[in-house]
């Protein structure tokens, strides 16, 4: 079992979410904002804040993700999902 974390700045909840269903998970719980995802080799889970970065005028939605699971799986699907973050548009 492995944990991979990440904390991505300016990036909105419900890309998240649209990210990780992309690349094959499903909510854990049936409520429509769960913070929680999983497949059968690997699960998702995380929380959002608000940061104020100096200089910056607006506050930015600050999200920390975690993956456990399968190591090859945990790697793959962070490596698949950070892939999507990182460029506009996923």
């Amino acid at each position: 079992m492995v944990q991979k974390q990440e904390t991505l700045r300016g990036l909105p909840e419900w890309a998240v979410r649209t990210y990780l269903e992309q690349i094959g998970a499903y909510p854990i719980e049936d409520v429509p904002k769960t913070t929680k995802m999983q497949t059968s080799d690997w699960s998702a889970s995380w929380s959002t804040r608000t940061v104020h970065v100096p200089g910056w005028p607006l506050p930015i939605s600050e999200i920390t993700i975690v993956f456990n699971g399968e190591d090859n799986a945990v790697e793959d699907a962070f490596r698949m999902f950070m892939k999507k973050a990182q460029r506009a548009g996923g």
